[in-house]
């Protein structure tokens, strides 16, 4: 988790962390109380989130074009040469697999940069002109510093250098409708509790009520601790931590003193 967030400058107190896998909501919370993360969503069956994500994820073809120069060498002329370029070859590929036009289609650019000298690139967002309409060319270099700042935590005055300029060209699935509750209760209805269970929470067992998640309807709050179960996965509730089902039937578990339901 620190290798593609607070190691990238980004802080996670900020984010939530989304649970999936049968095994992945075990081990959630404990995480996320160790990072400083304030939210744990366990989306509805968590042992498919994958197979449901194969299914969903969008076809994607990626370009490149190895430059190796300084922003100003190669100039914005040449630059929106070589994006156009990208962009005939990736209209084509994606006609071949059956998308067409503006809706079903999507195009995003990022450039690899750094700095005169330095051996390791940043993966900056840019914009061309074709896709985007007119641009400052300037704006290559202040975003390529915004995240080198956010990343290392300085910039420098040396000339800006782009390695390679990438293209990548989306053909976008049917999305998948995920069901909204309007109906919202706060009362648990007795079939939803199992039982009660000792679990190990930080140290010691702790009586533990047992939910059957199918059961929990929305607007429903749980106290740790607790263990809610699902087929292919287990769900457990520390102690001062509190899960509330949200209207998409997902778990949302944070300690006591946040806003879980925000």
């Amino acid at each position: 988790i620190n290798v593609i967030s607070t190691q990238k400058g980004y802080d996670l107190r900020e984010f939530s962390l989304m649970a999936f896998g049968g095994g992945g909501s075990l081990h959630a919370v404990a995480l996320a109380d160790e990072l400083g993360i304030k939210k744990v969503i366990v989306p509805l069956s968590p042992g498919n989130f994958s197979a449901i994500g194969c299914q969903l994820a969008k076809v994607r073809y990626d370009y490149v074009r190895t430059v190796v120069n300084d922003i100003n060498t190669i100039g914005e002329e040449k630059y929106n040469q070589i994006y156009e370029e990208m962009l005939k070859e990736a209209v084509r590929d994606l006609d071949a697999e059956g998308f067409h036009g503006e809706k079903e289609t999507l195009f995003t650019a990022t450039a690899d940069m750094r700095y005169k000298g330095q051996a390791w690139d940043l993966n900056v967002p840019v914009v061309y002109e074709i896709q985007d309409g007119p641009m400052e060319f300037a704006a290559i270099r202040e975003r390529f510093e915004e995240i080198h700042k956010r990343t290392y935590g300085y910039t420098m005055n040396d000339d800006v250098v782009i390695v390679n300029l990438r293209l990548a060209a989306f053909g976008e699935v049917p999305a998948l409708e995920f069901r909204k509750t309007d109906t919202v209760s706060e009362e648990i209805v007795p079939e939803a509790i199992k039982g009660v269970r000792k679990i190990y929470f930080g140290g010691a067992y702790c009586d533990s009520v047992v939910y059957d998640r199918m059961k929990l309807f929305t607007g429903n709050v749980i106290e740790g601790p607790a263990m809610i179960e699902e087929y292919a996965a287990s769900i457990p509730v520390p102690p001062q931590h509190i899960a509330y089902i949200d209207q998409f039937q997902n778990i949302i578990i944070s300690r006591k003193e946040n806003d879980y339901a925000d």
